[in-house]
């Protein structure tokens, strides 16, 4: 066994990016080392000799949780456990931090998980609970941030669980801070605890807020709340309250762990009794504390049940949709053979966010689109499979919550109805919590299938969107659509089951980079915030219990709630090239 000491919160492994001069530690490189000009200390008999069988831990930088040093000051524990692998375990934890684990951008989704290892709370299992994990995440495209947390059990410090959890909460605030440089999706963070991180897993899905929008410090500002949980082998205490709001979650367990699997059963049923999103695996055999390592039994590969378990809730595809450039198309409502070869494609709406009742079955709701450019107009082409046709195949009921939803005016909902959501942020920036300003930076407007601006009650197209309560921005849309600023024609589907809207949206005046100047192919490839959602009305009964008994909308970025946050859009980047070759063409038609 070898122990070191560090005097702060250097892991004596963890190489920093960028590089800087590092002093060599037997096969290893220690920054911290290199600093106080010395090798880390060791305790006992032990040579230092045998780290030079260790592998070392790479990854981008370390940073400390908090911006003022350790209130108690110590000397953190290292202890290397392991027989031909790397199983150092941490204690005497003073200065919190993360290790942050990035995938390579080519093959990034914008997913990220804080990592809390085990140890029972008295130390931190930091290899096999911690980094492994956080190596295996970027392999699968989800950036990985190794949680390094004060410890209850610590001698003297005064530390308790709720000092932990703090910390792991801060974790989530400050991954979401950064979002933008770690190329993180700030609806898509979330956390992974095993046993005693398992218990802090459970307890952040239960307490948590949406920052402070005031507060001094930016970090405070973010929400602590993990968009979904991976607990294993949790020690998830008994009273942890579970609600509807607990955040999707993935258990696995050994039922012969020595830690009662029971834990983990009794969370899963609160959890479906909450109507949460769970998926849980208990293997036979597997003890406590298998983390991710090869061990010749199945419980080995719950980390590709894991995986697919995040594909399935929509969590690993990339929010990044690209258009190239392209010949325009006829915005008749149709998609004609090769109209849209030259576009790219994209597909929904089962693994999209739902707003209101998830969609499951294709067959009720599903989308297939295009979208391309010509060097001055961007276009979008939807396909929407749609079981039952609201105004065509049931009556126009309304809403409860407006008698005046299907007014053309401000007081009316533009969005009541099957339609089509387009929100674009042309400059691609925001600074907080904002939505769509209204003008060519940033807005939202709404394709209906039976009614617009145009045409009225009973014809589909545009409708101005929001902010429609701001009256410039209502005067925008308006002028918009009027003037063929955007065009767009929806029409049903020969023999109903669905619809299709072609949609075009003119550079200029919509898509305002910076003040007063509109993007143009001369800067070229560009950037912005791109969210679509995809509304469905059926018979009123269907959508029981949702407001405006929506049966489903479903957006292709965001959380519930929170969607329409600048923030939490995904990416369109406009392209100037045309589209590489398709390994086969798009043939998808519709009836003439």
């Amino acid at each position: 066994m070898i122990e070191v000491q560090t005097t702060s919160g250097a892991d004596p492994l963890v190489r920093s990016r960028p590089p800087r001069r590092l002093v060599q530690i037997g096969a290893h490189y220690s920054p911290e080392a290199d600093r106080r000009g010395r090798r880390p200390r060791t305790r006992g008999s032990a040579p230092l000799l045998l780290l030079f069988a260790l592998t070392p831990v790479f990854a981008d930088t370390m940073i400390n949780l908090w911006p003022d040093p350790a209130a108690v000051a110590g000397t953190e524990v290292w202890v290397e456990r392991g027989k031909g692998t790397v199983d150092r375990a941490v204690s005497s934890v003073h200065q919190p931090a993360i290790t942050v684990y990035l995938p390579e951008k080519e093959n990034a989704t914008g997913a990220a998980i804080v990592i809390a290892p085990g140890g029972g709370f008295s130390h931190l299992a930091i290899d096999k609970e911690g980094h492994e994990i956080a190596r295996w995440l970027t392999k699968i495209g989800v950036a990985g941030f190794v949680l390094k947390y004060r410890l209850p059990k610590t001698k003297d410090a005064g530390y308790t669980i709720d000092t932990a959890l703090r910390d792991t909460q801060r974790a989530l605030r400050l991954v979401r801070s950064r979002a933008r440089e770690w190329n993180v999706d700030t609806t898509r963070v979330g956390l992974m605890g095993f046993s005693a991180g398992g218990a802090l897993a459970a307890l952040a899905g239960a307490k948590f807020d949406d920052g402070s929008a005031n507060a001094a410090d930016p970090i405070d500002r973010e929400s602590s709340r993990p968009d979904f949980l991976v607990i294993c082998y949790g020690a998830i205490p008994d009273d942890v309250a579970v609600t509807a709001n607990t955040p999707p979650s993935f258990l696995v367990h050994a039922d012969n762990d020595r830690l009662s699997s029971e834990k983990s059963v009794r969370y899963y049923l609160a959890l479906k009794k909450a109507g949460v999103p769970a998926e849980m695996h208990i293997y036979a055999r597997g003890g406590h504390g298998f983390g991710i390592q090869s061990t010749g039994l199945p419980v080995a590969s719950w980390s590709k049940r894991c995986e697919e378990w995040m594909a399935n809730q929509g969590l690993l595809r990339k929010r990044v949709i690209n258009a190239y450039l392209g010949k325009a198309p006829v915005l008749d409502g149709q998609i004609a053979p090769g109209e849209w070869n030259d576009a790219a494609e994209f597909s929904g709406v089962t693994d999209w966010v739902p707003q209101f009742s998830a969609t499951t079955d294709p067959q009720d709701l599903a989308l297939h689109s295009y979208v391309k450019h010509d060097g001055k107009r961007l276009y979008f082409a939807f396909d929407v499979t749609d079981d039952v046709l609201y105004g065509i195949d049931t009556p126009r009921w309304l809403p409860d919550e407006n008698p005046k939803a299907h007014e053309l005016t401000r007081e009316g909902f533009p969005w009541f109805g099957d339609e089509m959501e387009l929100l674009i942020n042309a400059t691609n920036q925001w600074t907080a919590q904002e939505q769509a300003a209204g003008n060519g930076s940033s807005w939202q407007m709404v394709c209906n299938l039976t009614k617009s601006r145009k045409g009225g009650l009973g014809v589909g197209g545009l409708l101005e969107g929001e902010p429609r309560r701001i009256e410039a921005a209502w005067n925008t849309y308006q002028k918009w659509i009027l003037n063929g600023a955007q065009e767009a024609a929806a029409k049903p589907k020969r023999g109903g089951k669905g619809y299709i809207i072609e949609w075009a949206v003119n550079f200029d005046p919509c898509l305002e980079v910076s003040p007063g100047k509109f993007y143009s192919t001369s800067m070229g490839d560009r950037a912005m915030g791109l969210n679509i959602a995809l509304g469905d009305l059926d018979e009123k009964e269907r959508g029981a219990g949702n407001f405006g008994h929506f049966h489903h909308e479903d957006w292709f970025s965001g959380a519930k709630n929170t969607r329409t946050q600048l923030r939490q859009w995904g990416t369109l980047w406009i392209r100037t090239s045309r589209m590489p070759a398709r390994r086969s063409p798009a043939t998808k038609t519709s009836p003439k």
